[in-house]
């Protein structure tokens, strides 16, 4: 029994210790050293735990990005193509397509209806032969690097590019309201690639404490919900350029993969380089509706006990 118990304070003090070299790394990438930050101990934690995350992502799976899109947008003529009077003497009609109201831009206020449905009807045609909807694929994809804000993997000015397993993960992680309309863009995956995947820190198998508790912190800085707060995103910002300038196991890894902070069942996935998939197409989706759980914290549910160890916490005090 001493010997058990020995054993279980040992794990529990090196569990300790290494959640104080995470924090204290934390605190310096904060408030001291942000570009070279010098510790060894940290490191030496992330470079343990790596090779258990080591994940591939499928050869021609399908991926998708969501941005928000004015419904306006899909029918308007190239201005290119119109003339300077044709331009300035733009109207809006209202069409309606398999039940939906859509607009589309007349070049003139005396147009005919006739005149206006072949335009339309060539809008269509055109886009459904490109299969772009909403924004092509430039309007889609990684903003230039001055326009990159700082996001969870990357720093401001250093573009990558996020992406979803499904449309409706795509759309919650774009914080999608209801009524808003968005362009929801399908990639597909170039080649096999090699990535970090957080989003499976709970399904490794034989992993020893000390390192599950590594791998949960790695986890929580991807997938925990941030208000696009600097300082809650230095830590994976650091750990995302780590993984991408170093080698494991003799090559490079193409992304990170983590769970959805905002959809329970979504994984995302940045890639450090978009040469490794290939634009599809885009869509048009408007939110309907937003599912919220919420879970009672106090008061406690009456007649209710909850146990901690050997401690019994209750609302009632024992008699």
């Amino acid at each position: 029994m001493k010997d058990n118990k020995r054993n279980l304070e040992e794990k529990f003090n090196k569990q300790i210790y290494e959640y104080k070299i995470w924090s204290r790394f934390r605190e310096a990438l904060i408030y001291t050293n942000r570009f070279f930050p010098n510790d060894d101990k940290f490191l030496d934690l992330i470079d343990r735990v790596v090779p258990l995350l080591i994940d591939t992502i499928e050869e021609n799976s399908e991926w998708y990005r969501a941005r928000e899109f004015e419904i306006d947008d899909p029918f308007i003529i190239d201005k290119e193509k119109c003339s300077k009077e044709e331009r300035e003497h733009k109207i809006y009609e209202s069409i309606f397509y398999n039940g939906v109201s859509y607009n589309a831009l007349c070049t003139s206020t005396k147009i005919k209806m006739d005149e206006y449905l072949s335009i339309y009807n060539e809008v269509i045609k055109e886009k459904r032969k490109s299969s772009i909807w909403g924004f092509n694929e430039s309007e889609s994809g990684m903003p230039p690097h001055n326009k990159v804000g700082l996001s969870r993997a990357n720093p401001k000015y250093i573009p990558y590019l996020y992406l979803a397993n499904d449309a409706t993960t795509a759309l919650a992680e774009a914080r999608a309201l209801p009524q808003q309309k968005f362009s929801v863009a399908k990639y597909r995956i170039n080649k096999l690639l090699r990535v970090v995947n957080l989003s499976k820190t709970h399904e490794i198998e034989n992993i020893s404490h000390e390192d599950s508790s590594i791998c949960y912190n790695m986890f929580c800085s991807f997938s925990t919900p941030s208000n696009s707060n600097e300082k809650d995103y230095l830590m994976s910002q650091f750990i995302a350029e780590y993984l991408k300038t170093y080698c494991f196991s003799g090559d490079k890894f193409d992304g990170v993969a983590f769970s959805s902070s905002r959809n329970e069942d979504g994984v995302n996935l940045t890639l450090f380089d978009d040469s490794v998939c290939t634009f599809l197409g885009s869509s048009i989706h408007e939110v309907k509706s937003i599912k919220v759980e919420s879970v009672q914290l106090l008061p406690l549910p009456s007649e209710s006990d909850f146990t901690y160890g050997e401690y019994r916490l209750s609302e009632e005090n024992d008699e």
